[in-house]
Order: structure tokens, then sequence, then C-alpha cells
């Protein structure tokens, strides 16, 4: 049976080995392929046999034990648009691969780079100029973030670098970083200020600093993103007053998270009061930390114009 119109193929969790892939290259209009927890299809992954799926956009092999691609110089599927690779055993070189899928427009790596080492590029950048969603989270890596290289992904719309071991600071390089739209740095090893660059990311709707050793204060300029939906800085070192400036200008807020932090000084509730999407909101302190207090019933008779649905103090 000839199956040349067959556009969409699941077959998570199977027992296939990899003859089930020359199997699959004879299906010429093949569009998805969901191989995920295939755990039988070895430690190399024969892309190269998928190669001739010219109309393939969508793969995904996550869970599946994979710790290579293998990938010859001239090899390209220009069509591939989404690859999940997440949970797999990967080394640094799989990076230099994906330069073999040059439409690709949503990478995930997460939990991946079982034997991660060193910068994230230490063995050469992907040319992935269409690019918008890169995850790479869990994966143990280190050295600073590698902000210049990500530059060259024009069109990033999101990024998620948390729970690695990136230490040292944000460059201020950050602001090249234009289509951002979502950015997570969390649980990493960051410390520093936070550069105005970050001001600069004016399509942003999340940034999460939370869990690393930012110090000093917000800048003032944060309050130009208006669009920031969530804006969680927990567990940093944080000092200074909150400015009611900050506040009021991000009425676009639906979860925030200030909480273990070192702020001075009071804050008011009320800055608040024109938010109407504000759905979480947490303000936990720490108990050595008695310089700083949350007021939320002055001035007196303010009204809000939210509907919390979480709040902690």
């Amino acid at each position: 049976m000839r199956l040349k119109n067959l556009e969409s193929i699941s077959l998570v969790d199977n027992t296939f080995n990899t003859s089930i892939i020359s199997c699959l290259s004879f299906l010429p209009s093949l569009r998805i392929l969901n191989l995920s927890q295939s755990h039988d299809l070895g430690t190399s992954f024969p892309m190269q046999e998928l190669s001739s799926l010219r109309e393939l956009m969508t793969l995904d092999l996550s869970d599946s034990g994979v710790e290579s691609l293998t990938v010859n110089g001239t090899m390209t599927m220009s069509n591939l648009v989404y690859l999940n690779l997440d949970l797999n055993f990967f080394t640094d070189d799989i990076m230099r691969s994906m330069s073999a899928f040059p439409s690709l427009r949503y990478l995930s790596m997460k939990g991946s780079f079982f034997t991660a080492r060193g910068t994230l590029f230490a063995n050469g950048r992907p040319n992935l100029p269409y690019l918008e969603v890169l995850l790479l989270t869990m994966n143990g890596f280190s050295g600073t973030l590698p902000i210049d290289d990500l530059t060259y992904f024009h069109n990033l719309e999101v990024l998620d670098l948390s729970s690695n071991n990136f230490v040292g600071s944000i460059p201020l390089t950050i602001k090249s970083l234009s289509s951002l739209k979502a950015i997570s740095l969390a649980e990493n090893m960051l410390n520093g200020s936070l550069p105005n660059g970050l001001c600069e990311l004016k399509n942003l709707h999340t940034l999460d600093l939370s869990h690393n050793n930012f110090h000093g204060s917000l800048p003032e300029c944060f309050n130009s993103l208006s669009f920031l939906k969530l804006f969680d800085i927990s567990s940093n070192q944080f000092t200074g007053m909150l400015q009611p400036s900050l506040i009021a200008n991000l009425t676009s807020l639906e979860y925030v998270d200030f909480s273990h932090n070192k702020f001075e000084g009071s804050f008011s509730f009320s800055l608040f009061s024109n938010h109407t999407k504000l759905e979480v909101v947490a303000f936990i302190n720490d108990n050595d930390n008695d310089m700083f207090k949350v007021e939320t019933e002055h001035p007196a008779g303010w009204t809000p114009m939210f509907q919390l649905k979480v709040l902690v103090l």
C-alpha cells in the first residue's frame, strides 16, 4: 500500500528501530512526524534518511534517547520549521547540526544537553535566520550569557535560558534582540545590576529574572515596557525604593512577583489602581528586612480596577 498523500504520522511511545526511518522516507507528502518516546531508535538518529521528505515541517524526537543527529555536510531540510529535541542526551556538537534546517522557527532542547560543557555555541553558531522560539532550559550550560551570538537570530521572539549555570551580568547588547517578546533567565547564577538595554525591548510581555543574584535598583526606564504582562524578579538582591512611576505605567501587568529582595521604603498598592488585568501579586518580604513595607489601604478609599486571583504578602 502506497500512502503518497499521507501528511501526518504519530508513532509516540513505540518500539520501532531505525528501520522505520527508511520506510517513512517514501512518504512524499508527509508534513508532521512525531517519534517522541521512541527509545529504540538508537543513539544516533539517521536524519539524512528523512532528507527526502521535502514537505516535512514538524518533527518531534523528544524523549527518545538520542545522542546525535547524523547529518552530512550538504544535507538540508529547507521546509522544517518546528523541531522538538527535548529530554535527550546530546553533546555540544548538536547546535552545529542545526544549520541543516535553515527555515527553523521553533527549536526546543529542554533538558537535552546531558554532557553540556562550556558555552552554548562552543562549537559554532548555526545559521537560523528565521528562528522565533529557542527553548534551552535545564541543560547545565555555564559561562556568560551568549547574547552576542543570539543577536544573529534577528527574528527571535521567545528565549528561555532558565535553570542553567550561567554567570556574570546581562550585557548591554541584549538591546539588539529587539524582536523579543518573552525572556526567562530564571534560576541561574547571574549577578550585577540590570542594564538599560532591557528597556529597549519594547515588545516584551514576559520578563523572568527570578532566582539569581542581581542587585541595585530597578532601572526607571522599565516604565516604558508598556506591553509587559509577567514581571518576576523574585529571589534576588535588589535594593532601593520601588519608584511609583515604574509601576504605575505598566498597566498591562497580569503577574507580578517582587518577593525576597532587599527593597526599602514603602510601596502603596494603590499604584496598581489602573491595572485592570492584574491577577497575581506576590510581595513576600524576608524576615530580616524591616526596611520595606507594603501599604494596602493607603490612600483611604481608593478603588482597584482589577480582580486578583492570587495575593501573597
